[in-house]
């Protein structure tokens, strides 16, 4: 029995000739499939070997880029992160770890730390760096202006929409500055 009102999506991760996404064939999901959505996120993920961003602009538009490839714009979603990764090194003895954070804890830290901004146009966001009980922290951060930038450029491929990883991991001006991208993206 089939029902009209079915729609079947599958989550992939972008393919960057690994064996992460060797079982991908994306080709072929994006034949059965009503949509692909392209997880934008994890380039560096909490148990990485080394410390980076969540999401690149350079990362997500290859990525992006190599399933549109595949997989007709209409059918593809992108979902982007509404969470970081709080990165410290071990200055003695070089190990790296991570702590997963919500995009308000993200700020609170920053805020709280007083964490020095600097924005690295090549990544398309903001790289923090702030100490707290002697370790340094870092963090490549995903808010307004970075979400902004891959809204635009992933709007520009007319891409079939967007979602968001996770839920209640975003904070308040999120929305309204995604909503006033979508509004200059329509025009």
């Amino acid at each position: 029995m089939a029902y009209s009102w079915c729609q079947l999506s599958v989550n992939v991760s972008p393919d960057w000739n690994t064996d992460w996404t060797e079982a991908f064939d994306y080709a072929s999901l994006g034949r059965s499939a009503d949509y692909i959505v392209l997880m934008g996120y994890d380039e560096h993920w909490s148990g990485s070997p080394n410390p980076g961003s969540v999401s690149s602009i350079p990362w997500l538009e290859h990525g992006l880029d190599t399933l549109l490839k595949k997989v007709p714009a209409s059918k593809v979603i992108l979902a982007l992160p509404l969470y970081n990764q709080d990165w410290t090194v071990n200055n003695k003895t070089g190990a790296v770890s991570s702590e997963d954070v919500s995009l308000s804890e993200q700020n609170a830290r920053i805020q709280k730390f007083g964490a020095g901004l600097n924005w690295k146009e090549d990544l398309g966001q903001y790289k923090a760096s702030y100490q707290a009980n002697g370790v340094t922290h870092q963090l490549w951060l995903e808010e307004t202006r970075s979400l902004s930038q891959k809204y635009k450029m992933a709007s520009e491929r007319g891409i079939a929409g967007f979602a968001y990883w996770h839920i209640g991991g975003d904070f308040p001006g999120i929305w309204p500055s995604l909503r006033n991208m979508a509004k200059y993206m329509a025009q």
